[in-house]
């Protein structure tokens, strides 16, 4: 078992105008909050990415310079199926690393064509924990529910990035 002890459960309907949308900011955020211990908020690095006045719809793609700025990577993850993708998470979540997960939208009808994107943070045997941001709550599905709802075929790790010896000068 697996578990990013203190995990911070975060809101994506804070007061930025696209909050129904946030869900992958602010599970960047709760993911980069455990590792630097610095606090954001989705849509302070919605607005970095977009810009304030964008209302819509985000891919993690677009916050990764974000990420990088502050010390942390994000990056994708691909497998040919569900069950590669669990096996990953299991993985990462061992290695001490958060994981957007991203699914269909559990909040609107079934084949809305609508997704969410929640972070994984603790898993055990047979299953894998998320904070909902738009609930802020945590989630277990198990692996097999995983495994039936991960959609895109990719997963996203954050990790501390490290310093590359030839890159370290300019921080002194």
């Amino acid at each position: 078992m697996s578990v990013l002890a203190n995990s911070p459960m975060i809101s994506q309907r804070d007061s930025d105008p696209n909050a129904d949308y946030d869900c992958i900011p602010t599970s960047i955020v709760a993911a980069m909050e455990w590792l630097t211990g610095q606090t954001y908020t989705g849509g302070e690095i919605k607005d970095a990415a977009y810009g304030r006045s964008y209302q819509g719809g985000t891919a993690a793609k677009a916050y990764i310079s974000y990420c990088a700025e502050r010390g942390v990577t994000l990056a994708p993850i691909d497998r040919d199926s569900g069950q590669a993708l669990v096996a990953a998470l299991h993985s990462e979540l061992a290695d001490q690393h958060p994981v957007l997960v991203t699914e269909p939208d559990p909040y609107l009808p079934p084949g809305s064509g609508y997704s969410h994107v929640c972070v994984a943070f603790k898993d055990d045997a047979n299953s894998i924990t998320v904070l909902d941001p738009w609930i802020d709550q945590p989630v277990t599905k198990s692996d097999a529910q995983w495994v039936s709802q991960l959609l895109a075929n990719e997963i996203w790790k954050l990790e501390k990035a490290m310093l590359v010896i030839n890159e370290v000068s300019h921080y002194f």
